[in-house]
């Protein structure tokens, strides 16, 4: 090889060197990039961003079931705390807890009406009546009322209650209209039911 194809070899080389991308050519080529990139998750996050506003607010009644609505009213009947309900549904806030407990108040108005749900709760108290029927805490669902202690009296062995063999203790004023109430709700056959 002669001295003038050594340069012309050596002079190919660097310009195959100056075409390589360097330093400035490389960080030029990666902001290219990340702007590319950068664009298209924008447009991936405004799509998905349409798609999540376009969707319907969820509404307590698409959190709750039916079943869930019942235990929610027999809670609140019991005497169960609105924080305490609330911890129970698994919610942060007193006010979601609050719009659950009202339909739950709806929901067994209606059960009660198409007769689906008894329209009373017993909670068996630690107290017996000395004839031996036990005694209990009775809330009628329709109008939130609680009375204790209601409990059967009878003689023998009667194969039904009746309406005289229903009473409350202590007993208020307007005990007659309260066990009759009581008594229309079914809930002294309830008593009967589980016996002595």
């Amino acid at each position: 090889m002669t001295a003038l194809e050594d340069i012309r070899a050596a002079v190919a080389e660097l310009r195959e060197v100056r075409r390589a991308p360097g330093r400035g050519r490389a960080l030029y080529d990666l902001n290219l990039w990340k702007g590319a990139q950068r664009k298209a998750l924008d447009e991936e996050y405004q799509r998905r961003l349409a798609e999540i506003e376009d969707m319907p607010d969820s509404r307590p009644e698409d959190r709750v079931s039916p079943k869930v609505l019942g235990f929610v009213a027999e809670a609140v009947a019991q005497g169960y705390s609105r924080s305490n309900i609330r911890k129970a549904l698994g919610l942060a806030a007193l006010g979601e807890a609050d719009e659950i407990i009202a339909m739950a108040g709806g929901y067994v108005h209606e059960q009660i009406a198409t007769g689906d749900a008894k329209a009373y709760t017993l909670r068996a108290l630690d107290s017996v009546h000395s004839r031996g029927w036990p005694m209990y805490a009775v809330t009628l669902l329709e109008t939130g009322e609680s009375y204790a202690a209601v409990y059967l009296v009878t003689s023998g062995e009667p194969d039904a209650v009746d309406r005289r063999h229903l009473r409350i203790q202590p007993s208020p004023p307007g005990s007659v209209d309260i066990l009759d109430r009581i008594f229309a709700s079914g809930a002294a056959e309830e008593i009967f039911r589980r016996g002595k």
